[in-house]
């Protein structure tokens, strides 16, 4: 599954408010003012046996997400 099919998925099911980031370089992906989250979607190739995220975007995510009043996901 890509981002963008993770995306249409969740706002089909989940989330009908879910909002796409502005940028493509942005630190999150989407969000949802209805539930309050703050989203960063990760799809891979190669399954990991943790979930993973970079450091410097996981603190932004958070940082983030804590200033806006969010939820991080």
């Amino acid at each position: 599954m890509r981002e963008e099919e993770l995306f249409n998925y969740l706002r089909e099911s989940l989330y009908p408010d879910l909002v796409k980031s502005p940028g493509i370089f942005d630190t999150y992906d989407c969000t949802s003012a209805k539930a309050g989250h703050y989203i960063e979607l990760k799809c891979r190739h190669t399954h990991y046996p943790t979930l993973l995220i970079e450091e410097v975007k996981y603190r932004k995510l958070i940082t983030q997400s804590a200033e806006r009043d969010l939820i991080p996901f």
